[in-house]
């Protein structure tokens, strides 16, 4: 009864060491793993349509599925880290700006303050757009005014 025992206890140490394996190989949060990689699905759609594009477009911009932009957009963790660089890639932000903060947060409060920079950045180049689209089209009602009143 003995022998038995240690043979069972063997065969579980061995598989509790496979399992460790596995996990930390398949879970770990690194470079070199193509599955993983932290980033927040709403900056990718906050992104997408400041630049007015749905994502059938972002997806034939960035060369991949419209279901894989569907997927990054929901957040499903089988989105490679390939896919997420292409989309960035596609909207012409640095995949540092739609990682979690707190990969931003490791690397030094001067990196945080200057994804917030771009941030605000791309959000004033966005409203001067926006106000010089308004200009023209307020222009272009004057006219029209202008022709009726005639």
């Amino acid at each position: 009864m003995a022998i038995e025992k240690t043979q069972y206890d063997h065969k579980i140490a061995k598989a509790t060491k496979k399992d460790q394996k596995m996990t930390s190989k398949h879970l770990s949060a690194s470079a070199e793993n193509p599955y993983r990689f932290d980033y927040q699905p709403e900056k990718i759609i906050r992104y997408r349509e400041k630049q007015g594009l749905s994502q059938t477009d972002l997806a034939s911009i960035a060369k991949i599925s419209r279901t894989s932009v569907k997927k990054a957009e929901k957040g499903d963790k089988t989105v490679r880290r390939a896919t997420i660089q292409k989309i960035a890639e596609a909207l012409h932000i640095e995949l540092a700006e739609i990682s979690n903060s707190t990969i931003q947060i490791t690397n030094g409060s001067e990196n945080v303050q200057e994804s917030r920079n771009k941030d605000m950045e791309q959000d004033i180049r966005h409203l001067l757009r926006v106000v010089s689209d308004l200009q023209f089209r307020v222009s272009e009602l004057e006219k029209q005014l202008q022709k009726r009143t005639k």
